[in-house]
């Protein structure tokens, strides 16, 4: 009887062992990389740098209704370098008046019923080509200062920025 208790003991002690190495291991890991300066690295907005033109895909399927709230957010930006690409997959977009060059609205004459579908005819659709594409849901919002930030990281020389 004693030994099979030392044996549960022993499993208990090694058991407890794995959860708190895996408990634990984020922790150390975020500890070390904040003290190699991990934290400290900031990406800012160079005025001066690179102008970045952004292409900004929204795709919306037979609902419209979170597409104003989010092109008004987009109109927010304090960088003026974009265009934002609506595609009204099978929508009325009756209700959809920008009065900006900018949002650029876009009704395919057959329905696509797909998201991948949509990306496509926007890029298709391109006014100009832009250096940077990026794709939101119809029900997306952005910060004022969104692009400014990810200018910020393209200018230090990241390709892609997730």
């Amino acid at each position: 009887m004693e030994v099979v208790v030392q044996i549960l003991l022993v499993l208990f002690y090694i058991l407890s062992g794995i959860i708190a190495f895996y408990f634990l291991l984020p922790a150390f890991l975020f500890i070390s990389y904040y003290l190699k300066g991990g934290l400290k690295k900031k990406f800012s907005y160079d005025p001066r740098g690179r102008q970045f033109e952004f292409a900004a895909i929204i795709t919306a399927h037979q609902d419209i209704r979170f597409v104003p709230p989010f092109v008004d957010s987009f109109l927010k930006q304090h960088y003026p370098n974009f265009k934002v690409y609506v595609v009204a997959d099978d929508c009325d977009i009756a209700a959809l008046d920008f009065n900006d060059e900018r949002i650029i609205i876009l009704k395919p004459e057959v329905a696509l019923h797909s998201k991948i579908k949509s990306i496509q005819y926007a890029i298709d659709h391109y006014v100009n080509d832009p250096d940077v594409m990026i794709i939101f849901d119809s029900d997306n919002l952005v910060h004022p200062d969104y692009l400014k930030n990810l200018c910020g990281y393209f200018q230090q020389g990241f390709r892609v920025v997730q």
